[in-house]
């Protein structure tokens, strides 16, 4: 039991990490007409800043932009990678573990700005009111869900 919490926890964890080096604030993506490999390694991945220890926990996975630049760079050589070219990765999207909770919201894609958007709720509510019905949560929900797959 205490194994399979364990790695449950630490799953769980490295999914996070995973997750927010690709969505956070103005990372970039593109049509496939407009798309630029460069433009999306290091516009399109963060750099996690974190303390050492957990760089080493995570096999430095914190310098993604590195990675997505080439993934034929072995992990162990990735902090050495970046240190060596910094000057060249100045506009990668540096994220502080207190800016982790952030990028949480952001799993809506926007078509018009070509940006990752949050939900907003309040918004979202207000305008499915119709004064003929009220819909309920669950309505609301399932509804919610089609027009995002549409």
């Amino acid at each position: 039991i205490l194994y399979s919490a364990i790695m449950s926890f630490s799953a769980a964890i490295m999914i996070a990490v995973f997750f927010i080096q690709h969505n956070f604030p103005e990372s970039y993506a593109s049509g496939d007409r407009d798309w630029s490999y460069f433009k999306g390694a290091i516009d399109g991945s963060s750099f996690l800043v974190m303390p050492r220890v957990l760089n080493w926990f995570t096999a430095d996975i914190a310098y993604h932009h590195v990675h997505h630049l080439s993934e034929r760079i072995p992990n162990y050589h990735l902090r050495k990678c970046h240190e060596h070219n910094e000057n060249k990765f100045s506009s990668v999207k540096r994220l502080q573990l207190h800016q982790i909770w952030n990028c949480f919201s952001l799993i809506l894609w926007d078509d018009e700005t070509y940006q990752l958007t949050s939900i907003d709720w309040q918004w979202f509510i207000f305008t499915q009111y119709n004064e003929k019905s009220i819909k309920t949560p669950v309505a609301l929900s399932i509804e919610f869900t089609l027009k995002i797959r549409v």
